[in-house]
């Protein structure tokens, strides 16, 4: 791992790094000392606040859905660009393409909105208040300041909203195996019926939900 300053102190540089190496070359990007867990995959697209990931699954060495990561976050970053590399060799053997997606990275709202029109779920961290755990669902209200889940818990069952605040998100996952295989065995969700609750992005506004400090559920391990 190549030590660097603090990348969000050089963004221009660093959107160059990453215009660069987009969509061809494997990256491994470190947040540390803020998020322990690192992260891999193929640079999808950017935006000045959000990077799009292709993931890669380590274990697996497949690409495994997608992460958005937050560029404020990031403090080191890793390209695998030369061909003597192991990582290089076995990615070419294992023909590992990364597909490009189409997700408005502007904020976390846009990039809800977007991940919500194309894929039955979505799995949100919150990785600097709670590092061992995420919660897995759909986006029912989307803001500045609140971002509403309707939350799935690991047994695949409909726990109602789940109320949480935008600015401590660090990453969302979507289009996993994981998610997908939840969302597959998952029942139809309920209709929510409390006054002012909406079931769609669309129109929800003034919802009064009590913001919940403990984690649902735990985090699924790599």
């Amino acid at each position: 791992m190549v030590s660097t300053r603090q990348i969000s102190s050089m963004a221009p540089a660093w959107r160059r790094l990453l215009k660069h190496h987009q969509r061809k070359t494997l990256v491994e990007l470190c947040r540390r000392p803020k998020v322990q867990e690192q992260i891999a995959g193929f640079v999808i697209d950017f935006s000045d606040k959000l990077i799009l990931l292709h993931r890669l699954d380590w274990n697996t060495f497949r690409l495994d859905g997608y992460t958005i990561l937050r560029d404020v976050d990031v403090h080191q970053k890793r390209f695998f660009s030369r061909s003597t590399c192991w990582q290089v060799k076995a990615a070419k053997k294992w023909k590992l393409r990364p597909q490009p997606v189409s997700i408005n990275l502007t904020n976390w709202e846009t990039a809800a909105k977007d991940i919500h029109s194309l894929y039955p779920l979505l799995t949100v961290h919150r990785e600097i208040r709670f590092a061992n755990e995420c919660w897995i669902g759909l986006p029912l209200e989307v803001s500045p300041r609140d971002f509403v889940l309707d939350n799935l818990d690991p047994n695949a069952e409909w726990t109602g909203p789940y109320s949480m605040k935008t600015a401590d998100i660090t990453r969302i996952d979507f289009n996993g195996g994981y998610e997908n295989a939840l969302a597959s065995g998952a029942p139809k969700r309920p209709i929510l019926r409390p006054r002012g609750l909406v079931q769609s992005l669309r129109g929800l506004r003034g919802l009064n939900l009590k913001r919940q400090d403990e984690p649902t559920r735990r985090k699924r391990g790599r």
